[in-house]
């Protein structure tokens, strides 16, 4: 049995200094005293005891790991990206200890029990963190009336959704129509299951980019132009028409925009089971961003303006998004990044290292949100959606042992060149943080400590999803 002596503890709706005792599972946690929820508060509470008691890990922020729900980890087929083991390591060194890896950047793309079990295979041996899967919905499949069969199989398999596009770039996986994503809707709300949507209006995308290619337009702003806020507005209404038609639960991922917020707010207030995600980098840049920090600001869909980025914290603060993710996409950096044609640049950014860090300095430090408004941001809410409450997200006695504790008296200075993912490229590259993580335990065992990895590759498990 272990024990963290005298760490400050986020408990539902209250913050308790605690000795928490755990072994693979928490096992006890015994409450001392009620102390503040809010940054300022808590500095001059930790500050204060810190002067009486030296211990290393007293005092300490214990969080419960987070989970980010929407990765990109490229393995098997894109493997030069990045694969299972780099991804889920700096997940590790980021406090992540769950992962839900995207069907789509795969070789096969996880479309069918096959490819299923064909990735399950790949990644087992290589994961560092535990995780689960997505599975996907290609228009291919239409061709061949496998839609229903795949998806009943996948889901029995454990995927904890299913993932479509409305636009994509990837000819193994391509988008779904207006009456493709209905059908998948009815056989999603028979099966009781999620389906997210990368929510991108193809006919605007498709139209402004010829217009703005075919006259040597070849900018960022003319990139950004061309994925711009119309282009997620209308893909967002398509599916709050479908959701009103099927009944399905739709999530609408990487929410990026002011409009795209005020319509997903409208469609919960009506009672349709839409949620949403967004992510750093929409939280902390802007198109104006691109001046200095050029094309690693690329993603899909791109980065707005700021009234859109202050919308989307509104959003996080008011429960209309219910968790941020990474979408995490790294490439072969520099090259793939530096095409000189901003229309084949890649798009996307790795990002699982830096969510937790960041949420805790620009989130929690910045007094956006209380500390159990955080852990719910970052673990708790995506733990609820995707199945795995019982396990994950809380720190609670009975469940997993996946803890952070964080020194928010210290800070983190983001170096992109010693980040774990094979891109070593980030668009918070010499930010500095305000806290640090100093430990990482995965359900009882280390696997960080003081920035060193610690822990045994393939120790990750693969989750299946409670469907209560």
């Amino acid at each position: 049995m272990q024990i963290l002596k005298n760490v400050i503890v986020p408990l539902q709706n209250d913050v308790w200094l605690c000795d928490v005792k755990f072994n693979t599972q928490i096992h006890e946690i015994v409450k001392k005293e009620k102390v503040p929820s809010q940054s300022k508060k808590l500095i001059e509470y930790i500050s204060h005891n810190r002067i009486h008691d030296l211990h290393k890990e007293q005092y300490l922020i214990l969080l419960p790991a987070a989970i980010d729900p929407h990765v990109h980890y490229d393995d098997p087929g894109f493997t030069w990206r990045e694969d299972f083991y780099s991804g889920t390591l700096a997940a590790a060194f980021g406090g992540i200890t769950t992962i839900i890896d995207m069907p789509c950047t795969s070789i096969p793309p996880v479309i069918n029990g096959e490819s299923f079990s064909h990735k399950l295979d790949e990644v087992k041996n290589k994961a560092v963190v535990d995780y689960a899967f997505w599975g996907g919905v290609s228009g291919t499949e239409f061709d061949t009336g496998d839609v229903r069969r795949n998806m009943k199989v996948l889901k029995n398999k454990g995927v904890v959704g299913f993932k479509i596009y409305l636009i994509s770039g990837m000819d193994e996986f391509i988008a779904l129509t207006k009456g493709q994503l209905e059908k998948v809707g009815y056989i999603a709300r028979e099966l009781n299951m999620l389906i997210a949507v990368h929510a991108e209006d193809k006919v605007f995308i498709e139209k402004k980019s010829r217009q703005f290619i075919e006259n040597d337009r070849n900018t960022f702003k003319d990139y950004c132009a061309a994925r711009s806020t119309e282009a997620e507005y209308r893909a967002i209404k398509t599916v709050i028409d479908v959701a009103k038609k099927t009944n399905a639960q739709f999530h609408i991922v990487h929410l990026s925009s002011k409009r795209g917020l005020e319509l997903i707010r409208e469609a919960q207030k009506k009672g349709l089971h839409i949620t949403t995600e967004t992510c750093p980098h929409f939280l902390a840049f802007t198109q104006d961003d691109y001046d200095h920090l050029g094309n690693i600001l690329k993603t899909a869909p791109p980065v707005k303006y700021n009234e859109d980025r202050e919308a989307l914290w509104g959003g996080l603060i008011d429960g209309t998004i219910s968790f941020v993710t990474t979408d995490h996409a790294g490439c072969d950096y520099p090259r793939e990044k530096s095409t000189g044609n901003i229309w084949k640049d890649y798009a996307g950014i790795p990002g699982s290292e830096l969510m937790l860090p960041f949420m805790v300095s620009d989130a929690f430090m910045k007094g956006r949100v209380n500390l159990c408004e955080l852990q719910k941001l970052v673990s708790t809410n995506a733990a609820k959606q995707y199945g795995f409450q019982y396990k994950k997200g809380s720190i609670a006695e009975g469940l997993d042992a996946d803890l952070v504790l964080v020194d928010i008296l210290s800070e983190t200075r983001i170096e992109a060149e010693k980040l774990h993912s094979k891109g070593k490229y980030s668009p918070f590259d010499k930010v500095n943080f305000k806290g640090k993580i100093n430990r990482v335990y995965l359900r009882g065992k280390p696997i960080i400590e003081d920035d060193v990895y610690v822990g045994r590759k393939g120790e990750g498990q693969f989750l299946y999803p409670s469907r209560a």
